[in-house]
């Protein structure tokens, strides 16, 4: 099973990429499909003005890490998984054309930090959830997330965000964690294209140069954040916390069964 599927489809006043998560039965990630991932977004910005993140999973948009992958994975392994966490919401924040974030279920952890970078974040109405889940499983929270997150979300909700709540799509709304809601995937892909077609509309000069400007100049600030960030990945953590968090994760998803 490929891991991610990539359509495009051109419009009006443009070309946009759709790349549809399709790594798991739970939509969770393991190391290497977050490279392929990162990867794909930044090869796909070559051939599309546009991206637009998504799923065709009847639950989940994007779980986050897979535990189990981090469990049977080498220390050096998960070294590298952790640290390309940090690193994608850093890498795809000046991606060269913007992305919009379609999100049709669960959007945990992971899943909602590389939504973070997004223009728009856009989620489907229903039984989900998201949040960052690091601080209630006993993991540090990389500053980084929040310094971006703090972008649009209402100042005094990140600490909820920052504790590890987690948000239906309303209150994700309420927060501004996300931009829209919609009822069913037809009306959540008509209000991402509205939003695609206005940014296609603008002048692709002023707008990508504006764009690319304001978000370089901000991810210079965003380096030391994630240099800082960098120094909770420590052998102790990789070799002995991390699988205990992830075996903890594990049990309490069997227990809810």
């Amino acid at each position: 099973m490929s891991s991610y599927e990539t359509k495009f489809e051109e419009r009006e006043n443009g070309n946009i990429a759709y790349i549809y998560f399709n790594t798991s039965s739970f939509n969770t990630l393991t190391g290497d499909q977050l490279y392929e991932l990162k990867d794909l977004m930044w090869d796909t910005a070559e051939k599309a003005d546009l991206i637009i993140l998504t799923s065709e999973n009847p639950k989940f948009f994007c779980n986050g890490l897979d535990p189990m992958s981090l469990i049977n994975a080498s220390i050096e392994e998960r070294m590298k998984t952790i640290d390309m966490m940090i690193q994608i919401i850093y890498d795809l924040y000046d991606l060269p054309v913007p992305f919009i974030a379609e999100q049709t279920g669960h959007t945990m952890a992971g899943g909602l930090v590389i939504t973070a970078s997004a223009e728009y974040r856009y989620m489907l109405r229903g039984k989900f959830l998201t949040g960052l889940s690091e601080i209630p499983v006993g993991l540090v929270l990389p500053s980084i997330y929040l310094e971006v997150i703090k972008e649009y979300v209402e100042p005094r909700y990140i600490r909820d965000v920052f504790e590890g709540k987690m948000f239906t799509p309303e209150e994700a709304y309420q927060i501004g964690l996300v931009d829209k809601l919609a009822d069913s995937r037809e009306e959540l892909r008509k209000i991402v294209l509205k939003k695609a077609d206005q940014l296609l509309a603008f002048s692709k000069q002023a707008y990508q140069y504006s764009r690319i400007k304001r978000r370089r100049l901000r991810k210079e600030e965003l380096k030391k954040f994630l240099d800082a960030d960098k120094e909770i990945l420590t052998n102790e953590l990789m070799e002995n916390e991390l699988p205990k968090i992830m075996m903890g994760i594990i049990s309490k998803a069997m227990g809810k069964k």
